[in-house]
């Protein structure tokens, strides 16, 4: 058994402990918070791009994956690096804005908004 005097010294030590662990944590925690926040301002700025990039799309604007030949209501055809192919409206993205992939002639679509 340790004497009062270490007693002391030793429960103040552990309170003070748990007092610097309880900041960190809260510290942590609001880091997080902030990352979070940054992210959904981020995202939702992004959206916002896109959607008024969709809105005003039109016959020879650039996109993401080539020139647009073609707005046809919900679908865009471009000059892709594949040659022309036709778009979803919802999956095309202003020029160096998002990735353009093919897969065996197929669209890959990479929302950049989640990379």
């Amino acid at each position: 058994m340790l004497i009062p005097e270490a007693e002391r010294k030793l429960s103040i030590a552990r309170k003070v402990q748990a007092e610097k662990e309880k900041r960190l944590r809260e510290k942590e925690a609001l880091i997080a918070k902030k990352k979070r926040e940054k992210k959904q301002r981020r995202i939702a700025k992004m959206t916002q791009e896109f959607d008024q990039f969709r809105k005003n799309i039109k016959q020879g604007d650039d996109s993401h994956c080539g020139l647009v030949v073609k707005v046809d209501g919900a679908v865009v055809l471009v000059q892709s690096m594949i040659g022309p192919h036709w778009l979803k409206l919802d999956e095309i993205y202003p020029a160096n804005r998002a990735r353009c992939g093919f897969s065996n002639g197929v669209y890959v679509h990479n929302d950049p908004r989640w990379y």
